[in-house]
């Protein structure tokens, strides 16, 4: 905001036009003479989705749009310029620190970031994260068809929490946040790096979770590492046992395994008695031959029911795209 205040003033200086500039939420300059007495005119600007508005005197309507142009461009270049440092920064490319903490300060120290995935809505989640968190000097971007934000967070984990439910009441549909602290600027691509590993993980696995921890995953991906020809050994060895789990009966796994393979805390998490989950287990255990009541059976089960579960979604995927080009066929 500094950075902007800065080349408004600029500007100013150099057109000799009084003007001011403000967003929906506040102003961001104002001219020290700029005092309209005959009213005043605006235009509204659109910068990578963020809307400005530029206000004169009526007397200097006629330059409105010339005065308008000249902002644009050099918010832009600075904006560009800023983004760039930050690529620079994800590269590891080397970079000048006084001018990396002219632009980003609180890259200089630890700060925390935020990598947000949607599967659909882009633009209006972009929005939403923008608004709440483009104040402050934080970085809202878009990184890889995900949105990066980064700043100092307090509480990462609250904000994380927030915004989801945030998104997840306003737009709906599958919303994956990965977040995590960084003690130095220099970290931030290896940072990056893991959350887009883990994201892509939940969805290739079609793991049950929405926010994701740095010490998340880890064991998902031990289990992506197993090598294709042992993957597949496993999944045709078990296949015919853990296709005849229907969804409740996964939904009490995952949920049996969050709660640490505790009855009790897994009954009151599914809203059920106590023996109604034990005759579930008693069922996934009669159709895959394991007791996942057991740890070293339920460590085993695992790996397989995580390797299962990328196969199901494989061949759901499979037919639907078989499905889309008999429908295309019959079209055309």
């Amino acid at each position: 905001m500094k950075m902007l205040f800065k080349l408004m003033k600029e500007i100013e200086e150099t057109s000799k036009i009084p003007f001011k500039l403000k967003k929906l939420v506040g102003d961001i300059y104002a001219s020290p003479n700029f005092c309209p007495k005959d009213g005043l005119v605006q235009a509204t600007l659109k910068i990578a989705n963020e809307d400005f508005i530029v206000e004169v005197a009526k007397e200097d309507e006629r330059v409105l749009p010339l005065l308008s142009s000249y902002i644009k461009t050099n918010i832009k270049k600075l904006n560009d310029r800023k983004y760039n440092i930050i690529l620079e920064v994800i590269d590891g490319k080397n970079i000048e620190e006084d001018e990396l903490s002219k632009v980003y300060p609180f890259l200089m120290k630890e700060f925390q970031m935020l990598y947000i995935y949607t599967e659909k809505s882009f633009e209006e989640v972009f929005s939403i994260v923008q608004n709440g968190y483009s104040q402050d000097g934080n970085v809202v971007m878009e990184y890889e068809g995900k949105i990066l934000v980064l700043g100092i967070l307090d509480d990462i984990y609250d904000h994380a929490e927030s915004l989801f439910e945030t998104i997840t009441s306003d737009i709906g549909g599958k919303i994956i946040i990965s977040y995590c602290n960084i003690d130095r600027y220099s970290n931030l691509g290896d940072a990056l790096k893991s959350s887009i590993k883990k994201i892509d993980l939940v969805k290739k696995f079609n793991i049950s979770v929405n926010i994701l921890g740095e010490n998340d995953l880890i064991f998902e991906e031990m289990v992506d590492n197993i090598n294709d020809y042992k993957k597949k050994e496993l999944i045709n060895r078990f296949y015919d046992g853990f296709i005849r789990l229907d969804n409740e009966m996964i939904k009490t796994i995952e949920v049996f395994f969050n709660c640490g393979l505790n009855l009790s805390e897994g009954a009151k998490e599914l809203y059920i008695h106590r023996n109604t989950l034990i005759y579930r287990l008693d069922k996934v255990e009669k159709y895959t031959g394991f007791d996942i009541r057991d740890f070293n059976q339920a460590a085993l089960f695992k790996v397989i029911f995580v390797l299962f579960k990328e196969e199901k979604l494989k061949k759901i995927q499979k037919i639907w795209k078989n499905t889309w080009k008999c429908l295309h066929k019959v079209v055309k």
